[in-house]
């Protein structure tokens, strides 16, 4: 089961106002949305609700937790949901406990759906197989797809825009749904003559990744560590991609804010019209892990399971082709 945590408060010195020891209630409601047990749900958290506005804080962040941790993979938007009802909860009625109101209906709500939903808690097991892996000396590798015209790595070797967009490329994506073909033919297109043919121009860049002098703990260079990771999760490859993810969590801050900020870009730009509601999923993860600034083990869940949701999207990359399209023309004088 998860464990769960709270910070600021010694859950061993605390009762609910209905007497219960607060640790053993939230350890009660985490079980019953695991089991299903709606009323027996709705009857603890009332009563952490009406115990404090510090209580009814905590009760968000389980319901928040129990969404990926219990509910999980079994409906990927669960977090998304339940977030959106938080926000609701905060934005229209004042704490009134002995009133109810909406702040009461939001959390209510919440805890139907939850109690509802098939359950997947899988991701502890996962989140503890990586662990395990880099205990026992398996650290994460970078593929040698991760070497493309966006580093300094794949520059060297004399990639271009053009070989990303071909069939093995770093635009490689899995499963891959339907649409996308024609406006990577009209953009291969329209970069054949520049980096195509019996005198192709090499790709240069003036853009600086300060990330390409760092490396992990590990060792592994960070500006391809970033681009290992979106490929990764591009080509579907899970395993690796939460290999990388961990290596770019322990590696700090930095590179923990770069990763957020890739996946809501990956959800619209790789993900697209696969699962278009990937973006508000991946934007809830993104918001929500803010609430956890001091719980490291939350934020890591909230991205590991992020990044199972992404790998596991139909992936269909007409938006970012079209915009491609769009500057290229510009740069031909086919556009004004």
């Amino acid at each position: 089961m998860k464990e769960i945590q709270m910070d600021r408060i010694k859950i061993t010195e605390y009762k609910t106002r209905g007497g219960m020891n607060v640790g053993a209630a939230f350890e009660k409601l985490y079980n019953n949305i695991l089991k299903g047990d709606t009323d027996e749900a709705v009857s603890t958290a009332f009563d952490l609700y009406r115990t404090s506005p510090v209580m009814l804080e905590e009760l968000w962040k389980q319901l928040e937790t129990a969404a990926v941790y219990a509910v999980g993979l079994a409906e990927p938007g669960a977090l998304a949901y339940v977030y959106n009802l938080r926000c609701i909860c905060y934005h229209t009625e004042p704490y009134m406990p002995d009133a109810g109101g909406m702040q009461a209906l939001s959390f209510i709500q919440a805890l139907r759906y939850l109690c509802a939903c098939e359950k997947e808690p899988s991701l502890e097991t996962e989140i503890k197989r990586v662990r395990d892996s880099c205990q026992a000396g398996v650290y994460a590798e970078i593929p040698d797809f991760a070497k493309d015209h966006h580093n300094h790595a794949g520059r060297e070797l004399g990639h271009t825009p053009l070989d990303f967009l071909y069939p093995d490329g770093g635009s490689r994506v899995v499963p891959e749904a339907e649409g996308a073909e024609p406006y990577k033919k009209r953009l291969i297109e329209l970069l054949t003559p520049i980096y195509g043919g019996e005198h192709p121009r090499p790709f240069r860049s003036d853009a600086y990744n300060h990330f390409y002098e760092m490396e992990s703990p590990h060792g592994l260079n960070l500006e391809l560590l970033q681009s290992a990771f979106q490929k990764s999760i591009r080509r579907a490859l899970e395993r690796e991609a939460l290999m990388l993810a961990y290596e770019a969590f322990i590696s700090g801050s930095e590179m923990e804010a770069y990763l957020w900020e890739r996946i809501v870009i990956m959800s619209v730009e790789d993900i697209g019209m696969g699962e278009p509601e990937c973006s508000r999923f991946m934007y809830a993860y993104c918001r929500v892990k803010d609430q956890f600034a001091d719980r490291p083990e939350e934020r890591l869940g909230l991205l590991m399971q992020a990044v199972r949701i992404l790998c596991s999207c139909p992936k269909e990359r007409g938006t970012e082709l079209i915009k491609g399209i769009l500057v290229q023309e510009c740069k031909n004088g086919d556009r004004k």
